[in-house]
């Protein structure tokens, strides 16, 4: 409530103070006479367009017709490319104490309660000085058209002259920035292709876009009127998206050509790991290999010294060499007889070649023992023998 209560108070105390300010102009007016050309000492000047005076004791605020410079002193808006510049201008122009005429057209007066008027200095009309300086543009604020012709003729020699507003040099001017982004863009394009950066494109595209944004908007904004009528903002933004086109093309050239450079590292590396990765495995292979090969031969060595080991531990056998071929051993030899048997029967007879066999004995025909003598006598020989 409180709120809404300061602020009707406010809106109630401004007209309050714009309707004081409105019959103070007519009364100024009508002091001057209807058509003006009196002489009037300068006080102070506000701003690029306005300048305050004194007349008869009185003090006024006169706004420079048809003339408009880039703001300063606004409440709300911040201050204007060249605004401090037109500002310093009119000072040195009509410094404190300067006599000046003023020359009225048909409206006198606005809703602020400031005169309207063209203002003179030894007859050189000052709206047109600052137009010609390139601080400020030619408006038409019908009804009063009295010096327009004079101020847009001003500011087109400025304009051709490249001064002030106009100046390419002047960074916050509107044909500088574009200037500036055109040499950003010839700049960024002047390196041989491969060495193209998206960074630099990036800045490029946002710097144009904030000045398309600008551009675009002014013929919609009454507050930015002067920058119409100072720049040819439609050459200027057709450049200005010109550039952002190309900018746009180029960046994305540059990234076709970087993702493809990094597609190329990523597959050397890849062909260098693959190749890293066979030759660990055939190194981890061959030791492997090699491991096997060395376990392999240390169990033969170890099964070589065991067998040693048994050979030192166990004696040499005896050889006993086979018999000859076609030989018969000879066989043991017979005992001798032994004396008197106590058997009658063999008394007389040869010794049986068997001791202790008992059994019966055959004889062959003569009473010879067979066992002997039916031997052939190469036999006998032989075991006699």
């Amino acid at each position: 409530m409180h709120g809404i209560a300061g602020s009707g108070l406010k809106v109630i105390a401004g007209f309050a103070a714009a309707t004081v300010a409105v019959e103070a102009a007519v009364a100024f007016v009508s002091a001057v006479g209807p058509q003006g050309g009196q002489s009037e000492t300068v006080t102070r000047v506000i701003d690029g367009d306005t300048i305050e005076v004194q007349l008869a004791g009185r003090s006024a605020i006169v706004r420079l017709l048809n003339i408009d410079t880039p703001e300063t002193k606004h409440p709300e808006k911040a201050v204007q490319c060249l605004g401090p510049e037109a500002t310093a201008f009119l000072t040195d122009l009509l410094p404190a104490g300067q006599a000046v005429t003023l020359d009225f057209d048909i409206e006198r007066s606005d809703e602020y309660g400031r005169l309207l008027a063209g203002v003179r200095k030894n007859g050189t009309l000052v709206n047109a000085a600052i137009a010609e300086a390139g601080l400020g543009v030619a408006v038409l604020v019908k009804p009063n058209t009295e010096h327009y012709a004079e101020v847009k003729a001003a500011q087109e020699r400025a304009q051709k002259a490249a001064v002030g507003l106009y100046d390419a040099d002047t960074s916050c001017t509107l044909p500088a920035r574009v200037t500036s982004l055109v040499h950003s863009y010839a700049a960024a394009t002047s390196t041989p292709p491969e060495d193209l950066q998206i960074g630099s494109f990036d800045a490029i595209s946002t710097d144009a876009a904030r000045l398309r944004d600008l551009m675009d908007a002014l013929p919609h904004t009454d507050e930015t009127a002067w920058m119409r009528a100072a720049w040819d903002v439609k050459r200027l933004s057709a450049q200005v998206r010109d550039i952002e086109d190309a900018a746009s093309t180029l960046k994305a050239e540059v990234k076709r050509r970087q993702d493809e450079a990094a597609a190329k590292v990523a597959a050397e590396a890849k062909k260098k790991a693959d190749e890293a990765a066979a030759k660990k495995a055939a190194q981890e292979r061959a030791a492997r290999e090699a491991a096997e090969q060395a376990a392999r031969e240390a169990a033969e060595r170890e099964a070589e010294e065991q067998a040693a080991q048994q050979a030192a531990a166990d004696p040499d056998p005896v050889h006993v060499p086979d018999p000859e071929p076609g030989r018969t051993p000879d066989p043991d030899p017979l005992p001798e007889p032994r004396a008197g048997s106590g058997d009658g029967e063999d008394e007389g007879h040869d010794a049986s070649p068997y001791p202790g066999y008992t059994g019966p004995r055959c004889y062959a025909p003569g009473g010879r023992a067979e066992g002997r003598e039916s031997q052939p006598r190469s036999t006998r020989q032989t075991i006699a023998s």
